[in-house]
């Protein structure tokens, strides 16, 4: 029975997975998320540090002054993760496409070009000329 399905497996999984193993584009963005794992265990060892519920413990680092470290530590690797994968998804990208010596380019540039499509207020920057009747209703209208 395990030999039928790993003959199964054999014939019909393995040449797909190793097409999608060998796509540069595919291998870029798992080099940027792989260059991403130290900021992640960082992220992830703080938040537990921080957030860890024995209220003796909890005591312990507030009065030593070790809780707004933590959460610093948090706030800049965890809350700020989607920065930190738009420049080493782009540096990745340029590495696999053997543009090695422009990768730091390609991943600023990735950067501000992120930086420049979200909204960084409540409101896009484009929509402030906009008139008020096309511009979105309120978030809650009386009844």
């Amino acid at each position: 029975m395990f030999d039928k399905l790993q003959a199964f497996m054999e014939k019909y999984f393995i040449p797909v997975s190793n097409k999608i193993a060998a796509n540069r584009i595919l291998k870029g963005i798992s080099g940027g998320f792989a260059m991403l794992m130290p900021v992640i265990m960082a992220g992830a060892i703080s938040s537990l540090l921080s957030g860890f519920s024995i209220e003796a413990y909890q005591t312990f680092i507030t009065n030593v002054g070790l809780k707004p470290l933590f959460t610093m530590v948090t706030d800049y690797t965890t809350n700020m993760m989607a920065l930190y994968a738009v420049f080493a998804i782009g540096y990745g990208m340029a590495s696999q496409l053997e543009c090695a010596k422009t990768a730091v380019a390609a991943g600023l540039m990735s950067l501000m070009s992120f930086l420049l499509v979200i909204p960084l207020w409540g409101r896009p920057l484009w929509a402030a000329s906009l008139p008020p009747c096309i511009s979105a209703p309120p978030a809650s209208s009386p009844p």
